[in-house]
């Protein structure tokens, strides 16, 4: 969902996380609020432009890969395969 806003993430690495997913936000290297300040104080640094076009990039991302659009074409494809 924050993705999918176009808003640049912040997140601890989650279990099962698709890696294709993690070029699209910024990870929170260790657990804690010693990780999270880290993580802030890294993604401060970043020049706003980037975090938008990381932001952007992530949206663009869910829409074309992950929508319901997205996720319907690929149900149909595998229908048809099946035929």
């Amino acid at each position: 969902e924050y993705m999918s806003s176009g808003t640049p993430v912040l997140m601890t690495p989650l279990p099962g996380m698709p890696t294709e997913y993690r070029q699209f936000v910024r990870l929170i290297d260790q657990p804690g609020p010693d990780g999270v300040t880290g993580g802030l104080e890294r993604a401060a640094q970043e020049p706003p432009h980037e975090l938008a076009a990381l932001g952007s990039r992530a949206r663009d991302f869910v829409v074309e890969n992950k929508s319901s659009t997205a996720q319907g074409r690929r149900i149909l494809e595998f229908a048809q395969d099946l035929l």
